[in-house]
């Protein structure tokens, strides 16, 4: 009978890895989900995850990436990794698996990682709160309709968004041409905000450049808004992922309505408390936490982006 065991993965190993995610995890579009997969693992700036491996019989047959992320509030940095791409081969589960890597990846992670996080679906939460994860509530986002016609096509489209990106090069300038005009606005503190991600150049060049996801970078005020279009079945969603500098209420507002407006947007999903926008925690995902080793988790307060939270 074949014994599981639990390792560190290799170069090597990698096209396994690759063969098992297609396997468990649905990916619709192979090319562009693996892309997805070395992006998030192997070039994150923030440092390539901690990916652990079973295998029997020199056969992977389940990964559990834990893929690095940072956080910071003025002069703390908090180390921190998100639990994503958990897979089983199908031929393999109900042997405990999960479990059995998920415990190995935490003890691998002392001394080396703060906190756990992540946004685990209904099937999955329960084995996550088994394991000493906790629930922290829905991620309040900011939502804006256009329009009544807008809303209407939006609510009756409630289904998952696609991860590639709708084509639109004529919408604002690149992303790296934005970061080279306002590369002394990264990192600048959060207004309100105790705790966000740790972002630099680097790691923005990573987050919205670097993938297989297109991101454009919208002018307002002193800065810029980076963002995407996406489809939601028949309805269009406008991400503003992510905000360099700062803007007055007004200038922000001109500029959704306009991103909106240029995108043929149903709706547009932002930050929290953006101007123009209704603050809601009914469609976001649910957090849940971990502390490595007993350490009290430190992000009880946070200013949470959909660029922080989408795609993984």
């Amino acid at each position: 009978m074949s014994t599981n065991q639990i390792r560190v993965a290799t170069a090597e190993d990698l096209p396994k890895v690759i063969d098992v995610c297609r396997a468990a995890l649905g990916w619709s579009d192979p090319a562009f989900d693996e892309a997805l997969f070395r992006w998030k693992h192997l070039d994150n700036a923030f440092g390539p995850s901690l990916l652990l491996i079973s295998h029997a019989d020199h056969d992977v047959n389940a990964v559990r990436p834990m893929m690095r992320w940072r956080f910071r509030s003025d002069d703390r940095s908090v180390n921190a990794v998100r639990a994503v791409d958990t897979a089983t081969h199908p031929s393999a589960q109900g042997e405990g698996l999960f479990t059995r890597l998920t415990t190995e990846a935490l003890q691998q992670l002392e001394g080396d990682a703060e906190l756990v996080f992540n946004t685990p679906n209904e099937k999955s939460r329960p084995g996550y709160l088994k394991l000493g994860w906790q629930e922290a509530g829905r991620i309040a986002f900011g939502v804006r309709f256009a329009g009544g016609r807008g809303a209407k096509n939006s609510l009756t489209n409630r289904v998952p968004a696609t991860k590639p990106s709708l084509p639109t090069p004529e919408l604002g300038v690149e992303v790296g041409e934005a970061l080279s005009h306002a590369s002394e606005l990264v990192g600048q503190p959060t207004p309100g905000a105790m705790w966000r991600t740790d972002h630099s150049v680097d790691t923005l060049r990573w987050r919205f450049i670097r993938g297989p996801i297109t991101y454009r970078a919208v002018p307002a005020g002193d800065g810029y808004l980076i963002v995407r279009a996406r489809r939601r079945g028949e309805a269009v969603e406008l991400v503003v992922a992510h905000q360099i500098g700062s803007a007055t209420p007004k200038t922000l507002r001109t500029a959704l309505t306009t991103t909106m407006r240029s995108v043929g947007a149903d709706h547009a999903l932002t930050a929290a408390h953006f101007p123009g926008t209704i603050t809601t925690n009914r469609v976001g995902p649910i957090l849940t936490t971990r502390s490595v080793a007993g350490q009290p988790h430190p992000v009880a307060d946070f200013a949470w982006t959909p660029g922080d939270i989408e795609l993984f």
